[in-house]
């Protein structure tokens, strides 16, 4: 019954997926591109809206049409739908 918590059926189609691992590693599947990027905030769009990731020395070490991974010292994620 886990499986179903962590994905819910209604979890399809434009929703993104996020996955964070510890405070350092950050993976962004089902992105629509990127908006913003320094090395202390990125900002991806996704779906509806945008997500806006702040930290110190991020690097975007992985990039595809549709996933990425990002490294560094991630302090906040902020999800804004427009």
């Amino acid at each position: 019954m886990l499986r179903n918590y962590l994905f819910p059926s209604g979890a399809s189609g434009d929703d993104p997926r996020i996955v964070l691992s510890g405070k350092n590693h950050l993976l962004i599947e089902k992105h629509h591109g990127i908006i913003g990027y320094t090395r202390d905030k990125l900002t991806v769009r996704v779906g509806n809206g945008y997500i806006s990731v702040t930290g110190h020395a991020l690097e975007i070490s992985e990039y595809g049409n549709l996933d990425m991974i990002v490294f560094g010292e991630i302090s906040s994620l902020e999800f804004v739908n427009v």
